[in-house]
């Protein structure tokens, strides 16, 4: 029996759209966190992954980004905005 000891939790998993990052989203699910299934251009996949979240009563929502610019950002102080 799974404690949901995430409940209240915001996760936000990177390359959530494919194997081991939507299993980690599926699995934080599950344990109470709303996720956002972080994806960059797969929406068709990662909307796969958001259904099966919220078939499972959990909560969760897709976003398309480019992650590899923000250690660009964060480093120009661009992430302080």
């Amino acid at each position: 029996m799974r404690t949901e000891t995430l409940a209240g939790k915001v996760a936000v998993v990177t390359g959530a759209s494919r194997e081991i990052g939507a299993a980690m989203a599926e699995e934080l699910a599950a344990s109470g966190a709303a996720v956002t299934v972080a994806h960059h251009g797969e929406p068709d996949l990662a909307a796969v992954v958001v259904d099966r979240i919220r078939s499972r009563g959990g909560s969760a929502i897709a976003v398309d980004g480019d992650m590899t610019e923000s250690i660009g950002a964060a480093s120009t102080g661009m992430s302080k905005r």
